[in-house]
């Protein structure tokens, strides 16, 4: 079975330099996207960057988020229905999120049970629908779509470029993020300011794993002052994709009539 994993593109900031009408802008048939095609979801076979016409076909597509396009949100998953679980869920954001609920996607993490804990990962509904249909157009349909960092142990701190595909030029500079996971949640922030540092838990550094895209490497060691192990994006990709995850829930379920809704646009 051959598997295509995807970098869907981070969704654009609101910045100085940014219009607002860019926010949130979907994929256009000039996009392209970071890509690994294995045949097994371990093993590279070949890695590239190309428009979504010109993506290599293959039985499996999974869609990887950037972190900084997936918020988490631990809490008591309510026992309800089916048909209600995402309204019971939106109902319980709706103090915690930033947008209103009926704008958000949510996702529940493999295996949640209602009346425990457990994780639910929230993205922007209108992207990430945006995201599969400019896909779906190029006759590529996602079955899978997953967080690039999850809460997980040991913890984790990984450096990346504020924008997928960024240079080195500008990840030398001010375009460094910095994503922490560990078992309590995943936080990105900029790697520039003063109070980057300070942001960083009160973790003893032997205990963490270090992480870093080849651009960002040399910027990240030298602001840590210690070695980090360079991660390409074939490598991270195909890491993501290992996970349990799947983000296409509810009305973004592959079989749902939701599904259909969106992609036979």
């Amino acid at each position: 079975m051959s598997f295509l994993i995807l970098q869907l593109p981070a969704r654009t900031r609101l910045s100085a330099d940014s219009a607002d009408a860019d926010i949130g802008k979907p994929s256009s048939a000039s996009t392209e996207y970071d890509y690994v095609l294995s045949t097994d979801g371990q093993h590279v076979v070949r890695s590239g960057r190309a428009v979504a016409n010109m993506l290599p076909r293959a039985d499996m597509v999974i869609g990887v988020l950037a972190p900084t396009d997936v918020s988490w949100h631990q809490l008591m998953i309510p026992k309800a229905p089916a048909g209600r679980l995402r309204a019971a869920l939106a109902g319980l954001l709706e103090e915690a999120v930033l947008d209103e609920p009926d704008n958000l996607h949510f996702a529940l993490e493999p295996g949640a049970k209602g009346g425990e804990m457990g994780w639910v990962a929230v993205a922007d509904h209108t992207w990430l629908t945006g995201q599969i249909m400019a896909l779906e157009k190029a006759k590529i349909r996602v079955q899978r779509v997953v967080p690039a960092v999850t809460p997980d142990e040991p913890a984790t701190a990984y450096f990346h470029e504020a924008t997928w595909g960024g240079d080195a030029e500008a990840a030398a500079t001010n375009d460094v993020l910095l994503t922490w996971s560990t078992a309590a949640g995943v936080a990105t922030w900029p790697m520039a300011g003063s109070m980057s540092r300070a942001l960083l838990p009160d973790t003893a550094l032997d205990q963490v794993r270090f992480f870093a895209t080849p651009p960002v490497a040399s910027p990240a060691e030298r602001w840590l002052g210690r070695v980090v192990t360079v991660q390409t994006q074939a490598e991270h990709l195909t890491l993501a994709a290992r996970s349990m995850w799947n983000l296409l829930q509810f009305d973004l379920t592959p079989q749902s009539k939701g599904w259909y809704a969106v992609t036979d646009q």
